[in-house]
C-alpha cells in the first residue's frame, strides 16, 4: 500500500455559523483556501479540533463536504482524512460511507479510550465502534 501523508496534514477547525447550527461553507472555503496556499499536504476533519464529537452527524457530513468542494473549486487534491467515530454505530457507518461518496481518501474512528473520555464512560456500543463496515473501500 502506498503511503498516504507525508508533511502537513492540519487538523481543521470546524467553523459554525455565528446565528446557531450549522456549518459556515463560506468559512470552510476561506480555512481550506489559507492551507492550500500554504503548501499543507493533507487535512484531518471532524477530529477533536474540529469539534466531531460536539457537532451532529449532518454538520460533520456538510463539513466533510464543504472541504471536498472548496479543494475542488481551488483546483488542488490531498489526502483528507475523516474523523467517523460516534457513539451509534449507524451514525459512524452513515458518515464513513459519506466520507466516501465525496471522495476522502481514509476515515479514522479512534479507540474505544478516547471515545470513552468524551462520552464519560458509556459502554453500549462501545466495541462495536472499533469494527469498520466491511462495505467500504477507503482505508482505515
Amino acid at each position: 500500500m502506498a503511503k498516504l501523508l507525508k508533511g502537513i496534514a492540519p487538523a481543521l477547525i470546524t467553523p459554525f455559523r455565528a446565528e446557531g447550527e450549522g456549518v459556515d461553507v463560506d468559512v470552510v472555503d476561506q480555512l481550506v483556501k489559507f492551507h492550500l496556499d500554504a503548501g499543507v499536504h493533507g487535512f484531518y476533519l471532524c477530529g477533536n479540533t474540529g469539534e466531531g464529537f460536539n457537532a451532529s452527524v449532518q454538520e460533520r457530513k456538510d463539513m466533510t463536504a464543504a472541504v471536498m468542494a472548496a479543494m475542488e473549486r481551488y483546483g488542488k487534491k490531498i489526502p483528507v482524512i475523516v474523523m467517523v467515530a460516534a457513539l451509534d454505530i449507524n451514525d459512524a457507518i452513515a458518515l464513513a460511507k459519506h466520507a466516501e461518496s465525496v471522495g476522502a481518501d481514509a476515515i479514522s474512528s479512534g479507540t474505544a479510550l478516547t471515545i470513552m473520555s468524551f462520552f464519560n464512560g458509556k459502554q453500549k456500543g462501545l466495541l462495536s465502534l472499533t469494527r469498520c463496515p466491511a462495505t467500504l473501500s477507503m482505508t482505515l
